[in-house]
């Protein structure tokens, strides 16, 4: 995973995109903060989901993430942790309009303790989790 982590970027052009889909140690463990400080300061997260376990099969979780070969002061992306449930309890339809919602508004926020597949229609909830986020 960090073999790839390191080598897209030269691999991408300037401004181009680049993805992955990796387990989320690297966001988190001593080990990767090196790795970590050099993608904050040479490029920008465009989208970041974080999921929970049993993604793909595998008895841990995944990270979806998708950078810009381009540094920006101040970058806004979409991030979404969607860990407070296992991926599988959302129905797709629903993560298409959570997507949606918090693409047209950066203060929508989500309680994703609340969820419920029986649920019409995903509502903005004050105690809910804000969905985009600046870095």
């Amino acid at each position: 995973m960090t073999v790839f982590m390191e080598v897209f970027p030269f691999l991408t052009k300037y401004k181009g995109k680049f993805s992955f889909i990796t387990p989320p140690s690297w966001m988190f463990l001593n080990f990767y903060e090196p790795l970590r400080n050099d993608y904050l300061s040479h490029y920008s997260i465009e989208s970041l989901l974080h999921l929970s376990r049993g993604i793909f099969g595998a008895d841990f979780g995944s990270v979806c993430t998708s950078f810009s070969k381009q540094y920006r002061e101040e970058p806004t992306g979409t991030y979404y942790k969607l860990v407070e449930r296992t991926f599988q309890e959302f129905h797709q339809s629903h993560l298409e309009i959570l997507f949606l919602k918090s693409i047209n508004n950066p203060n929508f926020k989500f309680d994703f303790k609340r969820y419920s597949k029986e649920d019409i229609d995903i509502d903005h909830s004050d105690d809910g989790l804000k969905t985009v986020y600046t870095i």
